[in-house]
């Protein structure tokens, strides 16, 4: 903006007006340094996100696993406190962090049936996947829910007529295989914990199901923050009767007569700000890399807390059990990429459009102000000029006003 103001201004002077070239070429040369820095600078920050979403992401599954097996064995309150403490941090940086977030307003039918269908998915999702992990290990609990992708692609086939390539259908069979494998030939298999998580895995499914027909397609515009804001406690409510139902009330009572209220609540206090601070960290890595990066870096996860479930919980692997622990993350990292590639095209293209778009109107805005009267020399009107020309406080810009001057 500031090169664009000094060439209008160095074109009005005469020609040998030296020291307003001199500025023009300084702020030629400083503008791409400033974007270097600040794109090392972005860089820089993404990077340091995306090991702090996998620090949390592993800390928060093993120290679950560890809770829910020791010292409080109530997957289903614990769920509840989270979503309590995800509704106390969104809450909180809607009141005290307005330029971070600022709350979007429920206005039409369609929006508030998606968020009503998210309380019900998380529950039969992850509350499900809490209760297996106090029968199943923490590898066997994250080697089925990578069956998931297998369960969306079959009711997108079914549902949407969705086509795969021959590629993308021998990985998902590959995936298939090796958890088949992995979970079968496993020393710790559990079949009750194993039917649990395998139930949420269709919960995810079930939920991505009853979006698509509810919603018709339509494209529903929120901060992951309102997500939290709006759908933690209605989650809330739907985990109290589930709650009631496995027994967590008197587990609950025993935790805290076992280990006292200051050690109990720093245990829930604890898991409640892991999975607030998780949270925020998927939101601040999307917003400095993009969703579709996510899909890849929740791949390597998967791989990663299987590696670290054997150093922290005895555990035990066959040799066929470990074959088929490898071809499934072989195949479902290959799937990673997969839809990574593919979102990353529709991304490309849609920027695409929509710069085609903004130029052939910038051409229709010239040409039209290119037949219009040229401003007058008032003051006013180099004051409107200036203001125009640098954009307004939001950051737009007018190029009609300065074509057409």
């Amino acid at each position: 903006e500031i090169g664009s103001c000094s060439e209008y201004h160095t074109h009005k002077r005469r020609p040998n007006a030296s020291p307003k070239r001199s500025r023009t070429m300084k702020s030629s040369v400083v503008a791409p340094l400033g974007g270097a820095i600040s794109h090392r600078s972005r860089v820089t920050t993404a990077v340091t996100l995306l090991g702090l979403y996998y620090t949390l992401n592993t800390t928060f599954c093993i120290y679950n696993k560890w809770l829910f097996t020791g010292p409080i064995k109530a997957p289903v309150i614990i769920t509840i406190s989270h979503q309590i403490a995800c509704f106390i941090g969104s809450f909180s940086a809607m009141l005290f962090t307005p330029w971070f977030y600022k709350r979007t307003q429920i206005t039409s039918s369609s929006t508030l049936t998606k968020l009503m269908l998210i309380p019900f998915g998380f529950c039969v999702n992850v509350g499900l996947n809490n209760i297996s992990l106090m029968y199943a290990t923490l590898a066997l609990n994250q080697l089925i829910r990578s069956f998931a992708p297998v369960t969306t692609a079959l009711a997108s086939y079914f549902m949407e007529g969705k086509k795969y390539t021959m590629i993308h259908t021998f990985l998902l069979f590959s995936l298939s295989f090796g958890i088949a494998l992995g979970v079968s030939a496993s020393p710790d298999y559990n079949f009750l914990g194993v039917l649990i998580c395998l139930s949420s895995v269709f919960g995810t499914t079930t939920q991505f199901v009853l979006t698509s027909y509810f919603m018709g397609g339509q494209n529903v515009k929120l901060h992951p923050l309102d997500v939290l804001l709006y759908t933690s406690l209605p989650s809330v409510v739907l985990l109290i009767p589930m709650a009631i139902a496995v027994g967590d009330f008197e587990h609950i009572n025993e935790a805290f007569n076992t280990h006292g209220h200051y050690k109990f609540a720093i245990l829930i206090a604890f898991g409640g700000c892991l999975a607030f601070t998780y949270n925020l960290t998927v939101i601040l890595l999307i917003k400095y890399t993009s969703a579709v990066y996510i899909t890849v870096a929740g791949s390597f996860k998967v791989v990663l807390i299987i590696a670290l479930s054997f150093a922290f919980f005895n555990q035990r692997m066959t040799m066929l059990s470990g074959i088929g622990v490898s071809i499934a993350c072989l195949a479902f990292v290959g799937n990673s990429y997969i839809q990574f590639n593919k979102k990353k095209t529709t991304s490309e293209v849609k920027g695409i459009e929509i710069k085609k778009l903004k130029t052939d109107a910038n051409s229709e805005d010239e040409i039209e102000s290119a037949h219009s009267p040229p401003l007058s020399k008032s003051p006013s009107n180099e004051k409107s000029l200036a203001t125009l020309s640098h954009g307004d406080l939001r950051g737009n810009r007018s190029p009609v006003v300065v074509h057409a001057v």
